[in-house]
């Protein structure tokens, strides 16, 4: 579900927004006021909108009204078809920036890439998107939609493989894509190179092989402690999808690893 107000201004305090989400919420930013933006966007920061799924290209949520009752919407964005290819050649050409992207920053060097290449990632207007509600509305553009696109934006900031996601491939299908242009490039000569290979001794007495050595009685195992922050992964991911009454699962969840790492570092004690 998305998160309340409150929960929102704790994410911005962690992970601040990112200029890719800035840029991909734009569309449905304050000074573009209709009843339905303001309506949208207003279920959404109450956390109304419940994301039933997240496929390649396109999302499902279940939008539930303040006055009761709920609405299911969808909205896809198109598939880049055979650009995918560019994006696959511009990624292995560029390994840094794809790392980056990877590990949850999505450069704008990056994107100006893609750009230059005629690939538009972030959809610019509500015409890069096709839409679905069972509201029945007489709007163009219903609250219940607006409200699924803010749903994006907050999960978009913490992972921006998702804007790839909704133009149709997965991380693994891009990983793989990627792969088959980042061949190693063969070293000039390397065909001519015979490799001999190396006689074996057979004078070599093995049968001690195992044995222990005098080096064994120097060696100091240090005593192993536990990590000082195991929680560091949870700052990285972002807060959870799902609450627990008003608590967010990935605080609870956090709560528990330190709790953890204790208790198994004082059944160590008790082995020893």
């Amino acid at each position: 579900m998305v998160r309340s107000s409150a929960d929102e201004k704790t994410r911005q305090q962690l992970l601040g927004e990112s200029w890719w989400t800035t840029e991909f919420l734009s569309m449905m930013r304050p000074g573009k006021d209709t009843t339905q933006l303001v309506k949208g966007r207003r279920l959404a920061e109450r956390g109304q909108v419940i994301v039933k799924g997240l496929y390649p290209s396109g999302v499902e949520t279940v939008v539930l009204e303040a006055v009761g009752g709920s609405h299911r919407a969808a909205l896809w964005i198109e598939d880049l078809g055979d650009d995918w290819e560019v994006v696959y050649r511009i990624f292995a050409a560029n390994q840094d920036q794809y790392t980056k992207l990877l590990s949850g920053y999505y450069s704008k060097e990056l994107d100006e890439m893609l750009k230059e290449a005629g690939i538009h990632i972030i959809p610019a207007s509500l015409e890069d998107l096709d839409y679905r509600c069972d509201c029945e509305s007489d709007h163009h553009t219903c609250s219940h939609i607006v409200a699924t696109y803010m749903a994006l934006g907050n999960q978009v900031n913490a992972d921006p493989m998702l804007l790839f996601l909704l133009r149709g491939k997965t991380r693994d299908e891009i990983a793989a894509g990627v792969l088959q242009y980042t061949n190693p490039q063969p070293v000039a000569g390397a065909e001519d190179v015979r490799v001999i290979p190396a006689e074996e001794d057979e004078t070599t007495d093995l049968t001690g092989y195992y044995d222990p050595g005098p080096e064994l009685e120097s060696m100091q195992i240090r005593d192993v402690q536990p990590s000082q922050d195991v929680t560091v992964c949870f700052s990285r991911l972002g807060p959870s999808p799902y609450k627990l009454g008003r608590t967010d699962l990935a605080e609870i969840i956090r709560s528990m690893y330190p709790k953890a790492a204790r208790y198994v570092y004082e059944l160590k004690d008790e082995d020893e």
